[in-house]
Parts: C-alpha cells; sequence; structure tokens
C-alpha cells in the first residue's frame, strides 16, 4: 500500500521560489507525522508508505478521475495506491477540497477509511456503445466481464491505448482475422477496450506500456487466460496461429473445405513471415 500525495510545491510545479520550498517542508513535516503512526503496519502483507509526487507530471491521472484543478493554496490531493491488486484509491475532490480538518488529521482519517474497505477503487468506463460497427466487438468496463466470461465462446481481447501507432496496426490485422472467424460462424469473438479509458482489475489482467492480446477460452472458467508474448513480435501469421492454438471451443472440426482452408490460416502449420514480407 502507497499512500501518494500529489503537491503543488515541487520544481516542476506553477509555485516556485521560497513559497515552493516552505510548503514542501511544510507537507513533509506533516506526512512524517502521520507516517510514524503507520510504522510497521502492513497491509496486503505490504508495508504502509508515505510519499509525495508532482501534480504537473501526474496531471493526467488526476484529471481523468476529477482530481484536477485545485487552488494553489489547496492542500494536497490524497491518492491511495494499492500496490498488490494495482488499484487507485481517493476521496472525491470536494471531500478533498472543502474538508474543514488540518490536513494531518484529515490524511489519518483517509488512510483509516481505506483500512476498513471504505473507499472504493477509482474506476472510469467509456460510454456502452449503442452499436457495433465492426467485426471487432468494442468493449467498455460496464460490459467487459458479462463478455469475457461467456462460457460459450472463445475470447480474444485486445488491449489497445491512445496515441498508439502499433493499436492502429494490429487493429487492423484483426479485423481481417475477425471477419473471417465471423463467416464462419465459430464460437469465437474478437473484442477491443481501451486501457487509457476504462480500469479493470490488475488479476488477471497485466498492464504493461504497449499493447496486449489475450485469449479467455470458452467453457471451463477454471482454464488459464492465455496471451500473446510480446506486441513487438505481432503479425497476422502469429496472431492467428495464437488464436488457433489458445482456442478451445472453436476451429475443431476441419473437414469441411471452409474451416480446412481456416486450419491453414490460424493452424499450426502455417509458415511465419517477417513483417517486411507482409
Amino acid at each position: 500500500l502507497r499512500v501518494l500525495f500529489s503537491v503543488v510545491a515541487s520544481q516542476s510545479s506553477r509555485s516556485s521560489g521560497i513559497n515552493a520550498e516552505y510548503g514542501q517542508r511544510r507537507i513533509v513535516k506533516q506526512l512524517a507525522k502521520v507516517a510514524r503512526k503507520y510504522d510497521g503496519l502492513k497491509h496486503d502483507k505490504a508495508p504502509v508508505q508515505f510519499a509525495i509526487a508532482d501534480e504537473i507530471a501526474n496531471h493526467d491521472f488526476l484529471y481523468k478521475f476529477g482530481l484536477h484543478g485545485r487552488e494553489l493554496e489547496d492542500d494536497p490531493v490524497i491518492v491511495i495506491h494499492d500496490c498488490y491488486n494495482h488499484t487507485d484509491h481517493a476521496p472525491n475532490a470536494d471531500e478533498q477540497y472543502l474538508k474543514n480538518a488540518k490536513f494531518e488529521d484529515y490524511v489519518t482519517t483517509v488512510v483509516d477509511r481505506y483500512l476498513k474497505n471504505e473507499i472504493p477503487p477509482l474506476t472510469m468506463s467509456e460510454p456502452v456503445p449503442k452499436y457495433q460497427t465492426s467485426s471487432i466487438t468494442t468493449l467498455v468496463r460496464e460490459t467487459f466481464n458479462i463478455t469475457v466470461t461467456d462460457p460459450k465462446k472463445d475470447v480474444v481481447v485486445f488491449m489497445t491505448l491512445d496515441n498508439c501507432p502499433e493499436c492502429d496496426q494490429i487493429e487492423k490485422w484483426l479485423e481481417g482475422i475477425a471477419d473471417q472467424i465471423e463467416d464462419m460462424k465459430e464460437p469465437c469473438i474478437v473484442t477491443k477496450i481501451n486501457m487509457d479509458r476504462n480500469t479493470l482489475p490488475r488479476d488477471p489482467w497485466t498492464f504493461q506500456s504497449g499493447p496486449r492480446l489475450y485469449m479467455v477460452p470458452g467453457g471451463n472458467r477454471n482454464e488459464t487466460i492465455e496471451w500473446f508474448p510480446g506486441y513487438m513480435d505481432m503479425n497476422p501469421p502469429l496472431i492467428k496461429q495464437f488464436i488457433g492454438q489458445t482456442a478451445k471451443l472453436s476451429f475443431k472440426n476441419c473437414h469441411a473445405p471452409k474451416k480446412e482452408a481456416f486450419k491453414n490460416i490460424v493452424g499450426v502449420n502455417d509458415d511465419i513471415k517477417s513483417k517486411d514480407e507482409l
């Protein structure tokens, strides 16, 4: 558990000089008092730690959850990061800005409330799409679980990001593959979700700086979720091979001509080409 404080008083922030130095010293002094109260305490087997973070450097994160826009004289924003579950927790902005308490006392109150599971994780979801306009099903946080836990389908999950050229290229490849799967009426769907606009629990999903591709096999939900090891190595034949080898319900009957052809597309005997040949 790491308690983070978004502090304006820092070298790269809006305040500077003597005022910034004084403000930072004041905050550190108060945090040190609070930290001593929790010295030796562990949460989910991890120590409770306290740190300060620069507000400007973390503006995008604060903006997503409505924690930005405070005045210079306001106390720092409090965010608790659960290192084990990879979740963030914070009181809402109005409560933090309008609180009627000393900063030191308020920090103690927030940490105690979190340890009692009274502060839920910060969540974010895009609106549910009214229409699906592609063979790739667009998911958001609100529709994610019900889709990927459907036991009657193998579900390919593509986790994409904003401003990501690699994501755009992989999505084009996946659209062609999804069209072929759809034509064959196999119990397999290809989905995508934007991880910059939707929050998901860490487990069993692993986060990284680039896009990621998963297969959630249908049938027994105790099946291990498979993931493609590294987006830099993705190309159409490898993606097809990954889908063909990890699906549990699809592509089993390869006797019909179309399915035999699709076996060669996704199947084990593909000659893997380099990206330059594609």
